[in-house]
């Protein structure tokens, strides 16, 4: 699993992408973990660039 999150354009939703040939299942609690650690990266970084412009 990949966590994206758009830090220089504000209005991107953070996204999870999963890597896989073939379908897995993620156990719940590694999904309840790994959404936690999301929302604290999101949590970092959107302030740090919340007066971000662009170029």
């Amino acid at each position: 699993m990949t966590e994206v999150v758009p830090d220089e354009d504000l209005s991107v939703e953070p996204t999870v992408r999963v890597h896989a040939p073939e379908e897995h299942s993620v156990p719940y609690d590694i999904m309840v973990w790994f959404t936690e650690k999301l929302a604290e990266e999101i949590a970092r970084s959107r302030p740090a660039h919340s007066g971000y412009q662009g170029m």
